[in-house]
């Protein structure tokens, strides 16, 4: 990368392909797999994904999984656009990605 930035390399979880809505805004959970001190750390965020990663030039990698841990053949690109707090409104054990669009839509 000429910009001298560090490409992250990320990864979610998802119940099914409507969840990935490419090229637009959309709410992930999404854990650090880059080597170093914050790997695996767990972030809220609001980001554009997509499948061809030459579509995001300036996005890192994220790695795809179903909701029992299947990886997808191949990796997708993703840029975070803002971070959502890790406190999510809503009540507990209940459907955290629908607490993630509420989030989103709070404007967090």
């Amino acid at each position: 990368m000429s910009s001298g930035r560090i490409q992250q390399i990320w990864e979610t979880f998802v119940r099914g392909p409507e969840q990935l809505k490419e090229d637009a805004e959309i709410p992930l959970i999404i854990r650090d797999l880059t080597p170093g001190r914050k790997k695996y750390r767990m972030r809220h965020v609001v980001a554009v994904i997509s499948r061809r990663p030459e579509t995001l030039s300036d996005g890192d990698t994220l790695w795809v999984r179903t909701t029992v841990g299947v990886r997808l053949d191949s990796a997708w690109a993703i840029k975070i656009v803002r971070e959502l707090p890790l406190d999510l409104p809503g009540v507990p054990y209940r459907d955290v990605y629908e607490a993630l669009r509420k989030a989103q839509k709070m404007g967090f």
